[in-house]
């Protein structure tokens, strides 16, 4: 009776292991009440994640125009208004201080309209201006400036 009852409490002991699971983002396999076992793939290319899954672009991409104001100062300062919402904010390089210049930009998990509203608070002077919004599946990075 003794052997019985050992096994009966290992087998509990191995159901609430399994009904732990795993946390987090590697999750790879899920345990159903069933015998099968259900795996999940991942790409590890997210890129390539997001177009399988059919979703839109990762990235959208900007003109940003500016007069008389850093280009660090003015990114910082449209991140930082963004920060609720995680977006992520690319260039391919700096611009001068003292003059009327134009460059794109891209920015991640945001939208037009919230890049827009956050321009508008922060510079409302209209020294600094956005437009030309397009989703892209390639960012902006240092030294991709042309011309």
């Amino acid at each position: 009776q003794s052997a019985t009852t050992a096994l009966e409490s290992n087998k509990r002991n191995d159901d609430r292991r399994d009904n732990r699971g795993h946390r987090g983002k590697n999750k790879r396999r899920k345990k159903n009440n069933s015998s099968k076992v259900q795996v999940d793939w991942r790409s590890a290319n997210k890129n390539e994640e997001h177009k399988r899954r059919g979703k839109k672009s990762k990235f959208l991409e900007f003109v940003l125009y500016k007069e008389n104001v850093e280009q660090s100062y003015v990114v910082n300062k449209i991140s930082r208004f963004l920060r609720d919402s995680q977006c992520k904010v690319f260039t391919a390089g700096t611009k001068d201080k003292r003059a009327v210049t134009t460059q794109k930009i891209t920015i991640t998990n945001c939208t037009p309209k919230n890049v827009v509203e956050a321009v508008k608070v922060a510079f409302k002077h209209g020294n600094v201006q956005v437009g030309n919004f397009k989703e892209t599946d390639k960012s902006l990075r240092l030294g991709n400036l042309n011309g």
